[in-house]
Order: C-alpha cells, then structure tokens, then sequence
C-alpha cells in the first residue's frame, strides 16, 4: 500500500537530503550507509521528479517488493557489481573493462570514482594498469591520489 515504510539507504559519499513535495518531510542521509524511512507514496513522488534518487541511484530500497514495484532488479546488479571492486580489479583486464563500461551504462561514473579514489589511498587498489585504465575510461585523473 501507498502507507507502507521502506527503508532507504544512501550509497552516495558525503550527506544526501531530499524533501517529500507532497507531506514536506525532509530525508537526511549524513553519510553513505545512512538509513531513512519512506512511505511508498513519497518513493513513488520521488520516482516522478527525482528519478536520480532511485535510478542513479543516490539510495537504494531496502524492500524486495519495492524494487519490483520501481523495477531497479537490473540498476541494483550494477550497484552489486561497484560494491565488490576489490574482487573485481583482481580480475583479468577484460572482464574489468566490462564492469567499468557497465557502471558508465547505468550512470555510475560518479560513484565509480569515488569508490576507486578510497580504494587508492587506503592501498586496497594498487596495480597502475588498472588505475590507468579507469582513468581513461572514466576520464578523470587519479594520480592526486597515487
């Protein structure tokens, strides 16, 4: 029902606000990982004008019927795929290149750099191919960080 509470976590770096239009409720994630709770009626309001909320995604829906309801089955695969970097990067340069080009498909640049940035400096991501490679992919320069 319209009524029903979901629990929505951020999977964006930093703080995420967002304000319902219609019950003026204001959502404030302080970090990534922060859990909110949601109607579906105010989900479904932002579906409708803040769809990079949930297809970006910024949040995810922490209810199997819910991401049915939106259809995120395919948009959370690659948010599972960007979760697991340290064993992706350990892969071989093609299938790395798949899940790069992936994450760009769906939008994902911005959470892809990140994750890679915190992967440098906490020296969880070390092999310069595979830095080099995400540069040029994501074209965005990494060697601040190296």
């Amino acid at each position: 029902s319209l009524e029903d509470i979901i629990p929505v976590k951020s999977i964006t770096f930093g703080g995420l606000t967002y304000k319902a239009r219609s019950t003026n409720a204001v959502y404030r994630w302080p970090q990534i990982g922060s859990i909110e709770y949601m109607t579906v009626a105010e989900l479904n309001e932002m579906n409708n004008y803040k769809r990079a909320y949930l297809n970006k995604p910024l949040v995810i829906l922490m209810d199997e019927r819910a991401i049915k309801k939106f259809r995120l089955q395919k948009v959370y695969e690659n948010v599972a795929q960007i979760n697991n970097l340290k064993k992706v990067f350990t892969s071989d340069i093609k299938t790395i290149e798949k899940v790069i080009d992936r994450a760009l498909d769906a939008s994902m640049r911005d959470i892809l750099i990140s994750k890679t940035r915190q992967m440098i400096k906490n020296h969880t991501l070390t092999d310069i191919n595979v830095i080099r490679l995400l540069e040029k992919k994501l074209q965005h320069d990494l060697s601040d960080v190296v």
